[in-house]
């Protein structure tokens, strides 16, 4: 059973997972960041004991917890000496990148977070792997105490990283062309809102049936008189004509 964490980053991930541990009985024993103000905040916020310095970290843990960017991690493992399950929270990242402990686990989240703004689904998958069979359960047991039990997925590597390329399209992507497509009403002095009621609707129309199925506007209906329209609406814009025409070319292959 996994009692005492300690946190290895303060960012959105950290912060999430620190208050929503610390609320279902966890004791977050310690918060490290490289940047002194990070810790503090989140330290300060959690009322537990931070540090800047890898040498104040507590030597004996249930779980060190790294939620740092995956360029960061490398280089910190190397620093790291602690005994205790020592696990990542990175969706692309092997389990080898910090094999050198001999607890050795994936706690991934997949959600995006942002300290600013509220997460306001709170039901999200956690995919988990360990080195070990006993780890793993621990691992299992902590993450359906956070989301629920049929919100755990034990994933190999190559099934996580497989999860989290699917989630770059299906979230990073979609939210992109969200921008875009605020970028193009402001041209006509037109808010955002005006789209908020569709993107609701194309969220809950997936919830029903696959994506394929629920697939409509010109490009499905093989409307090409209108295509051609939203090209011309897009000369001034090379690149945002080069996309229009790669995702219509990609859902026309899939009617």
């Amino acid at each position: 059973m996994i009692g005492k964490v300690v946190l290895i980053g303060a960012g959105n991930v950290a912060t999430y997972m620190g208050n929503v541990l610390q609320s279902n009985g966890v004791h977050i024993e310690f918060v490290y960041s490289q940047s002194l103000e990070s810790a503090k905040r989140l330290g300060v916020q959690l009322g537990t004991a931070y540090s800047e310095n890898l040498k104040d970290l507590p030597a004996e843990a249930d779980l060190y917890m790294i939620a740092v960017s995956d360029d960061a991690i490398k280089e910190l493992v190397s620093r790291l000496d602690v005994g205790g399950l020592v696990a990542h929270t990175s969706g692309t990242l092997d389990i080898d990148v910090i094999s050198n402990f001999p607890e050795a686990g994936v706690f991934y989240p997949l959600q995006s977070f942002s300290r600013i703004n509220p997460l306001q689904n709170k039901e999200f998958p956690i995919c988990v792997e360990a080195t070990r069979s006993d780890n793993l359960h621990s691992l299992k047991e902590l993450a359906a105490k956070l989301v629920g039990v049929g919100s755990v997925y034990e994933l190999n590597t190559i099934q996580r990283k497989a999860v989290h390329l699917a989630a770059v399209f299906a979230s990073n992507y979609s939210n992109h062309m969200y921008q875009i497509a605020e970028e193009l009403l402001k041209r006509e002095d037109l808010n955002f809102d005006i789209l908020r009621p569709l993107i609701v609707e194309t969220a809950e129309k997936v919830k029903r049936m696959n994506p394929k199925e629920a697939q409509t506007g010109p490009a499905k209906r093989g409307d090409v008189k209108v295509m051609q329209e939203h090209m011309r609406e897009l000369e001034p814009d090379p690149d945002y004509k080069a996309l229009y025409t790669l995702i219509s070319n990609s859902i026309i292959k899939r009617k």
